[in-house]
C-alpha cells in the first residue's frame, strides 16, 4: 500500500473516529444486500452479499427504499459487496436510466476483484450512466471521490 494512500486511509479513519457521534445512519439488511443510509447527508452505501444477484426487480426494491426513507434527497451512492455478485443485463439498462436514475447524484463502486471491477468499467463505457459513476479498487478512495463529488456540488 502506498504511503500517500496508507495516510489518506489514516486520516479518514481519524475523521470517522472523530465524528462517530455525529455521524448517524439508517441500516436496512436484506437477503442479498445491506443498505446503509446516513442522516448527516446525502450518501448511502449499498453491500451486495456474495452471491447476490442484482436484477431489475432488486434494483426498483432497492430505489423504492431509497426515495421512500427520504423523497427529498439525492444520494451519493457508495456500491461494493461482500463477494462476487451478477448484475443482470436489465438491471444495467435500467440502472443507467435517466428516468430511472433520479434519485442519484453519483455513484462510486469499489471493488479488490480485478472481474468485478472491469465489469463496472465496462457499465461505465457501453451503457453510460446517466449519473456519474467511477469504479475504484478500494473502498477508502470511492468515499473521497464521493465526498468531494458532493462539496463541489454544494459550492458549485
Amino acid at each position: 500500500m502506498s504511503e500517500n494512500f496508507q495516510s489518506r486511509k489514516t486520516s479518514f479513519e481519524e475523521a470517522r473516529i472523530q465524528n462517530e457521534n455525529v455521524i448517524q445512519e439508517e441500516i436496512i439488511v436484506k437477503p442479498n444486500y445491506v443498505l446503509k443510509i446516513f442522516q448527516e447527508n446525502n450518501l448511502a452505501e449499498l453491500i451486495f452479499n456474495a452471491g447476490a444477484v442484482l436484477d431489475e426487480p432488486l434494483a426498483r426494491e432497492i430505489k423504492r427504499t431509497l426515495v421512500t426513507t427520504h423523497p427529498e434527497r439525492k444520494y451519493n451512492l457508495l456500491v461494493g459487496s461482500k463477494g462476487f455478485f451478477r448484475v443482470t443485463k436489465g438491471a444495467r439498462i435500467l440502472g443507467a436510466r435517466k428516468s430511472f436514475s433520479t434519485h442519484l447524484a453519483a455513484a462510486a463502486c469499489y471493488t479488490s476483484n480485478s472481474s468485478l471491477a472491469l465489469l463496472g468499467e465496462l457499465y461505465t463505457k457501453i451503457n453510460k450512466p446517466a449519473v456519474t459513476t467511477r469504479v475504484f479498487s478500494w473502498r477508502e478512495e470511492a468515499l473521497e471521490w464521493l465526498l468531494a463529488n458532493m462539496k463541489s456540488s454544494k459550492t458549485g
